[in-house]
């Protein structure tokens, strides 16, 4: 959740989640498919931006959700520095997310309300405490075939910091938030690459055989702009 506090619903965002799907131009269609995740920006003058990212994890929709629902382990998952659930009540979790960020902005620290649906793989959140002004967005995630899911993640984030130009809180979210995908991608591959059975090939002399690890690194590192905005 380093994206998911950096960077890592609110109602509005929830209620807009099937028009923000649609946003997506066949240009930007062609890019998901091909690995990239494409990066949005929502069209207003002033105030803070609310941005999201669509990509392709190569697992099973439970499995992603298991993985973005994990809360205490974000700080694994997207290399923050601390993360622990507060408290659950049904399907709204409190979680508690910590980074120790440098200059400019300074260690900031969160605790997120989030109500999860997971009969729709969907999920919103919100700041309830901590040094962010403004810390909400939500999660969709849709299957695409069997071991293929779609992910769509928006954030709108604002760490309190008004010495800081509005034009560079917009540079370090559309340049962070893309690991809210990339990161689930690496973690999710990383595990397959554990659990998976060693293949050991024997050669023609005695005593020699090579060991070879199975499993694959999932989807493309590569992310991209999108050419679609939405919001006004």
């Amino acid at each position: 959740m380093a994206i998911l506090a950096l960077t890592v619903a609110f109602a509005g965002a929830a209620a807009g989640s099937a028009e923000l799907w649609r946003t997506l131009t066949a240009e930007d269609e062609a890019k998901v498919a091909k690995g990239q995740v494409v990066v949005q920006v929502e069209r207003k003058a002033e105030g803070v931006k609310r941005f999201q990212v669509v990509g392709l994890v190569n697992a099973p929709i439970s499995r992603v959700w298991d993985v973005y629902t994990d809360f205490g382990k974000y700080d694994t998952i997207f290399k923050i520095t601390g993360s622990a659930v507060r408290k659950r009540d049904g399907n709204t979790v409190y979680g508690w997310f910590y980074l120790a960020l440098m200059w400019p902005t300074g260690p900031r620290w969160t605790v997120n309300e989030t109500v999860l649906d997971p009969g729709s793989y969907t999920f919103t959140y919100r700041r309830v405490e901590g040094t962010f002004k403004h810390y909400d967005g939500d999660l969709e995630l849709r299957e695409v075939a069997p071991r293929k899911t779609r992910v769509r993640y928006s954030a709108r984030i604002d760490p309190d910091t008004p010495y800081l130009p509005s034009w560079f809180l917009d540079f370090v979210q559309f340049h962070m938030l893309p690991t809210a995908i990339t990161r689930v991608r690496d973690y999710i591959g990383t595990e397959e690459a554990r659990k998976s059975p060693r293949d050991t090939f024997h050669g023609d002399f005695p005593g020699l055989h090579v060991s070879r690890a199975g499993g694959a690194a999932l989807g493309g590192p590569s992310c991209s702009p999108g050419s679609a905005t939405f919001g006004r």
